[in-house]
């Protein structure tokens, strides 16, 4: 009589992967009337790695004569965008078993069916009007200070309230997430700018409830790792090993410095905050004693060229590590770098004690220290 319960537990247990595997290989489909794309006109199906920030084309669509399209999408649920011939873009986020309805009026193309998608088109709406709410306008400020000769001070101040209005965007969008994303593949959609230090136990959460949901598909395993890089980073935890060579080809490790408080800084030579942080972090180093703390550059720049003429252009004389690959660089990927500037303090004994410090709270969390 024992074996029955076994034996139904393992039926259980069959079922459960035969579902998750299910969910992987689930298709879904495009459905658009007559006149949604021109007479037998060409459309690209394209999947996007959010990780990567690239996309690769999976299918190739035919309108029929009248402008309509209907096929079975044989592919998993994840985030795809369609492009006619004229390049226009409709960002897809299926869901396995979705019947995505394209329309267009003539303008612009219309999605129904698919709520991932409404969410993530609803979610860039609100993402470029927090951007211009909160972060454009003191970037304009910046650009009339510098036309218009103010002291380095002030730009400092002002490159400042742009890094912290950049902060609160970004809560901003975790809070979106959080609110309305739920299941739907726009969560992997809006993965790629989570802030790691806001509301995380949150975003956790929804992932783990994807994971139920959608199964092991790339998405999935992509939201996983990216929770786990949060969990790396969080403050307190050891921080993942840096590595990586300078200009010279020579090997520079936070090894190197071990028993030392190290300041990890990603930074480019595009990015304006970065560049005023360097002119700053000539003055706060001459206060500290070089055996108590060290700043450990790493350059996401796409060339070592641009790498090296920003280096000579703001007089850095600290260590630095070349990262080529730029936003797909290993080390900006282990610690979940996804916009910059970005900075880690690390303690003598490898752990985060702050994240992101800049200016005076840098100034006064060194001061706490014991270190200026």
């Amino acid at each position: 009589m024992t074996k029955i319960p076994r034996i139904l537990s393992a039926l259980a247990v069959i079922a459960s992967l035969l579902a998750t595997q299910n969910l992987a290989r689930a298709s879904f489909q495009i459905e658009a009337p007559a006149g949604t794309f021109k007479a037998a006109e060409e459309l690209h199906l394209l999947a996007n790695d959010v990780d990567s920030r690239s996309s690769r084309r999976v299918l190739s669509i035919s309108a029929t004569e009248n402008g309509a399209a209907s096929v079975d999408i044989d592919l998993p649920a994840g985030l795809y965008t369609l492009k006619d011939s004229s390049d226009s873009e409709i960002v897809l986020a299926p869901s396995a078993g979705e019947i995505l309805r394209i329309t267009s009026d003539g303008d612009t193309y219309q999605t129904d069916g698919s709520p991932g998608t409404s969410i993530l088109k609803e979610y860039e709406k609100f993402r470029r009007e927090s951007l211009a709410r909160l972060v454009y306008p003191v970037r304009e400020s910046i650009k009339a200070a510098k036309q218009n000769g103010e002291s380095t001070e002030k730009i400092e101040e002002l490159t400042e309230n742009e890094v912290e209005s950049y902060q609160r965007h970004l809560a901003e969008l975790n809070d979106f997430v959080i609110q309305k994303a739920g299941t739907t593949m726009a969560l992997y959609g809006t993965s790629l700018r989570w802030s790691p230090d806001y509301q995380a136990d949150q975003l956790a959460s929804l992932v783990e409830q994807f994971a139920k949901t959608h199964g092991d598909i790339e998405p999935t395993r992509s939201l996983q790792k990216r929770i786990e890089i949060q969990n790396n980073t969080r403050l307190g935890a050891s921080a993942p090993n840096v590595s990586g060579k300078n200009l010279a080809g020579e090997t520079i490790s936070t090894n190197d410095f071990s028993g030392q408080y190290v300041l990890i800084d990603f930074w480019a030579s595009w990015c304006p905050p970065c560049r005023v942080e360097n002119r700053s972090y000539a003055e706060l180093l001459s206060k500290a004693d070089p055996e108590e703390f060290v700043i450990l550059g790493i350059n996401l720049d796409i060339s070592e060229r641009l790498m090296d003429r920003a280096i000579k252009q703001d007089s850095i004389n600290w260590p630095q590590i070349s990262e080529t690959d730029a936003w797909n660089s290993e080390l900006a990927k282990r610690f979940g770098v996804a916009a910059l500037p970005a900075s880690f303090l690390l303690d003598p004994d490898g752990k985060i004690v702050a994240k992101n410090l800049r200016g005076d709270r840098l100034e006064a969390k060194l001061h706490r220290l014991g270190i200026l």
